[in-house]
């Protein structure tokens, strides 16, 4: 009976605690909180060796994939807030050909094949950016992502993330492209980056 009385009271200590987190998320006010660590467990590019450019351009193109997992000890969940792009291309690339960048996070629960971009059909990659057109500006993004839709547990494993670009019809199709993500804001109140 008293691991049971335990278990909740750490179970309501936790809860507590989250919605304090949450609060201070949405009034902005700094708190001192441990350390957090997020490991890189992979970057890679996921992006097709030829994309096909249509009359209205291509949408939902799969360019990079990062899998991550905690690299501390703490318990509970994690989030990313924001994360920082770099385009890389073959030299002659024009930026403005990327009309909307956005960002994916892998359900776990609902993934049909773990770490596949599922091309944002819904089964189990779920769109995470804030909404609205994002684009690159001499060559960098800084991408906001919902916090409350990307939780992963501390001491769990990895989470994927996917980064999808569309294209206009005027895109270049004699040049490379891609990105590289050079920064994420993750933890309560961006803690860690």
């Amino acid at each position: 009976m008293t691991n049971s009385l335990t278990r909740r009271g750490r179970a309501k200590t936790r809860i507590a605690l989250q919605a304090f987190l949450f609060l201070v998320y949405l009034s902005g006010v700094a708190v001192l909180l441990p350390a957090q660590n997020l490991t890189i467990l992979e970057h890679r590019s996921i992006a097709p060796i030829s994309i096909p450019i249509g009359e209205t351009g291509a949408t939902g193109i799969g360019i990079t994939r990062f899998q991550v997992r905690n690299g501390g000890s703490l318990e509970g969940d994690t989030t990313i807030s924001s994360m920082t792009l770099s385009l890389t291309d073959g030299g002659t690339f024009v930026e403005s050909e990327i009309t909307d960048i956005r960002v994916y996070y892998e359900d776990e629960s609902a993934a049909g094949v773990e770490g596949e971009y599922d091309n944002g059909s819904g089964i189990n990659d779920i769109e995470i950016d804030t909404g609205g057109i994002h684009t690159f500006s001499g060559g960098t993004a800084v991408i906001p992502i919902n916090p409350l839709q990307n939780s992963f547990q501390w001491g769990g494993g990895g989470a994927y993330f996917y980064v999808v670009f569309d294209f206009t019809s005027s895109a270049a199709t004699t040049t490379d492209v891609g990105c590289e993500i050079t920064s994420v804001t993750y933890g309560a109140s961006g803690v860690g980056t």
